[in-house]
């Protein structure tokens, strides 16, 4: 027999026991019902999902484990009012299913539900929110996930009447042993910034997949923080400015240092690809959009990415 055909039958050989490989890791461990690939979608409709992620991280384990962790929920008009008397048991029954979505497959991941009063106390003056149980913690395998680029979205049932369906922003890359969030992109330039006053704070920052991210806090008193759109501005020490959009998280306790309920969501969360940032320190600054106008932080904060490691 050929030299080339030897080859071929080797390829497939290697092939075929790796397919069988990761099906047996998945038996054993008891982990090939973690991810279940689909063929349909839930419906879309038009209720806004409300989400936010505390954690996103790949774990070094055989069946090559991710965990996202996070909230999510919509409002849920069928069930009235919200009674604060009730709110511990309002939603026991609600479910929040991740799904994973490329141009060729789809799947499906169960969530664990977590209690998070904190959410419904943010949110049940300004949204029709029932219950506490909005949290969720997901840890499952990625070695049965085609390799492929997945946008996430979020099926949020707070019973079975109330119900939303939607794509998050955040997307994962698949490729071969490795799952990783995409890398986030600058927004357009903004210009015309003015420059004012503004409370900014880096309360830490981590690497990871070659993303740095950061989480902190930051506000203008003489802006309405509840109508604000935030984003960092970091520029390299080579003078290039690139501007992202973050995620913003809820702070009880720059709510209770100002006694300001408007303060609520003031924290945030803030991705930024290592490409972006260059080699050395970069300088942040906050951004606020307020209707048609954008303000920026005269404070500055200067990160180094050689202090983090990967």
């Amino acid at each position: 027999m050929k030299k080339k055909n030897y080859n071929i039958i080797l390829i497939v050989i290697v092939f075929v026991y790796l397919l069988s490989a990761n099906k047996l890791i998945l038996i054993i461990t008891g982990k090939q019902y973690d991810v279940t690939e689909v063929t349909e979608l839930p419906e879309i409709n038009n209720e806004r999902i409300y989400y936010d992620f505390d954690n996103k991280y790949a774990l070094d384990t055989l069946t090559e484990d991710y965990f996202i962790q996070g909230w999510a929920f919509c409002e849920s008009g069928s069930l009235g009012e919200p009674d604060s008397l009730r709110v511990s048991y309002e939603n026991l029954d609600k479910k929040i299913t991740l799904y994973l979505v490329s141009d060729k497959h789809m799947y499906k991941i169960e969530t664990d539900p977590i209690s998070r009063l904190d959410i419904w106390q943010v949110f049940e003056e300004s949204k029709n929110i029932h219950g506490m149980y909005h949290g969720y913690n997901a840890q499952f395998s990625t070695l049965a996930i085609k390799d492929g680029i997945y946008d996430l979205y979020i099926l949020s049932e707070e019973n079975e009447v109330d119900k939303s369906f939607n794509a998050c922003a955040v997307s994962f890359e698949k490729l071969g042993t490795k799952f990783n969030r995409r890398m986030n992109t600058p927004v357009k330039n903004i210009t015309n910034m003015k420059s004012i006053e503004m409370e900014f704070y880096l309360d830490g920052a981590g690497l990871d997949s070659d993303i740095l991210s950061l989480y902190g806090w930051g506000l203008s008193q003489m802006l309405d923080m509840q109508i604000a759109t935030t984003y960092i501005q970091a520029t390299t020490s080579e003078g290039e400015c690139n501007i992202f959009r973050v995620y913003n998280q809820y702070r009880d306790d720059i709510v209770g240092a100002y006694n300001n309920q408007s303060y609520k969501m003031v924290g945030y969360h803030c991705p930024i690809p290592l490409e972006f940032l260059g080699q050395g320190k970069s300088e942040l600054r906050l951004v606020i959009q307020q209707g048609n106008d954008y303000y920026i932080s005269s404070k500055e904060i200067v990160v180094d990415v050689n202090d983090y490691d990967n």
